[in-house]
């Protein structure tokens, strides 16, 4: 808007800039898909890539949508205005159409992006005869680091017709950037280095007169020194002296290199006998040797933050870019394969007391490990039965952790259990099924190194053999039957380790498992393929019917056929939506070699997206309707309904395998 009137200005082309690269910024159109022009001018409409015309009033400028980051308007001006105002922010508060959006960008400041509602910027130009001295900025790169130079750019101009003598530049580095002597130019030639503040950041230019109507530019050098913060840095110039004029603002990017305050940290997951064998190096080379551990695939290492990693094939993993400081790293145990345990190889105020999980403390620019070792397990489940007196008592252990565990045990013939004597580690047991002949007890889950105790009475005491059957389901395992354990009488006790078979989760060693199979589908057929010909009708009863579409008939196209069985005097009648049918669609008549029967056909029907009303009126030659029905035929370009299809889901959230929820659209 016009800074001394507050009226609307066209013609001013404005440009957003991410100050992440220095050009243009990406913007996109209300959809949020099609592209939309970073430069745009006010007042006129636009097109994004989608077609989409946006048409603003007087005056507007609009970037539909942009990305959350650090950005700055570049405006170059109409005829006879300047851009950035001088003009005080209560001034053009006081003006015609007032309140305006004066804020951090109105005269090309740097200013930020958050998710959220709009923001709006407001931009005052002031006309050419209070524009005085105007100055823009610009810096040669976008991104720089410790070390590099980056060159900048001043442009001064006089939007009067008078000269203005003893001008002078102050110009403001960022914080660690020094000027570099000698690099100084005013319009390509050689001019001589300003005065310096004595923190070195401030640079004052001696320009002698601006010519009315005219402009300087005026070019250095800047290094980036190693006091230079992270992130972003300004820069700032304004003219002063013979005429003071709005202040201009450059950005660049510091970036960190050599990671100097990030730290990496890796490790590997391995399987040992001991906790005395020898870790493999980084690199891994020919794993599994002799005396050397193998990797773990597929268990998953877990940072404090939420932050996972999945170990290769090797076992190794590594997170960089991490914060200087303590970090916690665990291992998911629901990762791990079945019949291996944590090796508490490093007692240490590290773990905290507990395998699973260790303390980092990490260090900005290193490289810290961090690793886990696992033993295997006994595979077998200990199983102990004993008699004393009329007293039985089972004993169950395993190393290994269990999604399901039952035992059965076999009584002598004619024996019988106490009612209510069942006891579970000392405690009744209301769920145990008694039956003659056998005792049944569902464990359910069991967690790693359990065991348990069964014990109940017999009204008397056994003098046969007793069987003990016990099944169980390692955790992502399928369930098995143990080896039959058999106390012979007179014997008081039996006792074995039976073995359980253990395999690798399969999304430990093969990634998630696949879902089931589809079944094969019959293949879509799009135009219908009807029985109904001159062999047919030649074989066909007499009487008048009306042949297709059925009733419940999808059709895959929006078109379909039409047969009608009749005598052949009788004229056939088709409606479709209330309207007789384009004659053109009439396929013909065909008879019988009796000529006693018809057979009517249409092709390619035509149908709407949706519910299609036929009607077939059949009449004898006098007029009178001999047939007259009437059908109704959907057709549906998209999806009516959805159906959860049970059989080809994997509904599975154990942590490893990747859930599946199949969908049929109909």
């Amino acid at each position: 808007f016009d800074a001394a009137t507050g009226l609307p200005v066209n013609g001013a082309q404005v440009t957003l800039i991410s100050l992440a690269t220095g050009q243009p910024a990406a913007v996109l159109g209300n959809d949020g898909v099609s592209s939309y022009p970073a430069t745009v001018t006010s007042g006129a409409s636009v097109t994004d890539s989608g077609g989409t015309v946006y048409t603003v009033p007087p005056g507007r400028y609009q970037f539909p949508r942009i990305g959350p980051g650090s950005y700055r308007l570049a405006v170059t001006p109409p005829a006879n205005y300047a851009f950035a105002s001088l003009a005080a922010t209560p001034a053009l508060q006081a003006l015609p159409g007032a309140p305006f959006f004066i804020t951090g960008g109105s005269r090309g400041e740097a200013f930020s992006v958050l998710p959220g509602p709009p923001i709006e910027i407001d931009l005052p130009l002031d006309p050419s005869a209070a524009a005085g001295v105007q100055i823009s900025k610009s810096a040669g790169k976008a991104v720089v680091a410790v070390g590099e130079f980056v060159p900048y750019t001043i442009t001064i101009g006089n939007g009067g017709k008078t000269p203005v003598a003893a001008l002078r530049v102050a110009d403001r580095l960022p914080v660690g950037f020094r000027y570099q002597p000698g690099s100084a130019r005013l319009d390509q030639a050689v001019m001589a280095d300003p005065k310096v503040s004595a923190d070195g950041r401030g640079l004052e230019f001696s320009l002698g007169t601006l010519p009315g109507s005219g402009s300087l530019n005026l070019r250095y050098v800047a290094a980036v020194n190693a006091g230079a913060p992270i992130g972003q840095a300004e820069n700032t110039a304004q003219a002063i002296g013979g005429a003071t004029s709005n202040v201009a603002r450059a950005s660049v990017l510091v970036r960190e290199d050599l990671n100097r305050s990030r730290a990496i940290l890796v490790g590997r997951v391995t399987q040992v006998a001991s906790c005395e064998t020898p870790e493999n190096d980084l690199d891994g080379d020919m794993p599994g040797r002799a005396g050397q551990p193998l990797g773990l695939k597929g268990v998953r290492v877990m940072l404090q933050d939420g932050t996972y990693i999945v170990t290769d094939s090797e076992g190794r993993w590594h997170a960089d870019n991490l914060r200087p400081g303590t970090h916690v790293v665990q291992l998911d145990e629901t990762s791990l394969p079945a019949g291996f345990e944590l090796q508490a190889c490093e007692q240490s105020s590290r773990t905290g007391g507990r395998n699973f999980s260790q303390f980092v403390n990490l260090r900005g620019g290193t490289l810290w490990r961090a690793d886990f070792r696992l033993k295997p397990v006994a595979s077998c489940l200990r199983q102990q039965l004993q008699v004393q007196g009329r007293v039985v008592s089972l004993r169950l252990a395993a190393p290994v952790t269990h999604q399901a565990v039952s035992a059965t045990v076999m009584l002598p013939a004619g024996a019988r259990v106490v009612p209510g004597s069942v006891m579970l580690d000392a405690q009744p047991l209301a769920q145990a099924e008694l039956a003659d002949g056998f005792v049944v007890a569902r464990l359910g889950a069991q967690p790693a190194n359990w065991q348990r105790q069964l014990t109940f009475e017999l009204e008397t005491a056994p003098g046969a053999d007793m069987t003990l059957l016990v099944q169980v389901q390692p955790i992502g395992q399928p369930a098995q039957s143990l080896l039959p354990l058999q106390l012979k009488a007179p014997a008081a006790q039996a006792a074995q380790c039976a073995p359980v078979a253990l395999a690798p989760p399969a999304a430990a060693r093969a990634g998630p498992a696949a879902p089931a199979p589809a079944a094969p589908q019959a293949s879509v057929q799009l135009v219908e393929t009807l029985a109904y010909d001159d062999k047919w009708i030649a074989a066909a009863a007499p009487g008048t019917e009306w042949l297709h579409p059925q009733t419940g008939f999808v059709p895959a196209l929006p078109v379909i056929k039409v047969a009608v069985k009749h005598e052949p005097q009788q004229p056939v009648e088709l409606k479709v939506n209330g309207l007789p049918v384009n004659p053109l669609r009439y396929e013909g008549s065909v008879m019988n070699p009796a000529a006693t029967l018809a057979l009517t056909r249409w092709s390619a029907v035509d149908l709407r997206d949706g519910a299609n009303l036929l009607e077939v009126t059949v009449r004898d030659p006098q007029g009178q309707v001999v047939l007259q029905q009437s059908r109704t035929i959907h057709y549906a370009v998209g999806p009516a309904t959805a159906v959860f299809d049970a059989r080809r889901s994997q509904l599975v959230a154990d942590g490893r395998t990747a859930p599946v929820i199949a969908v049929r659209m109909l």
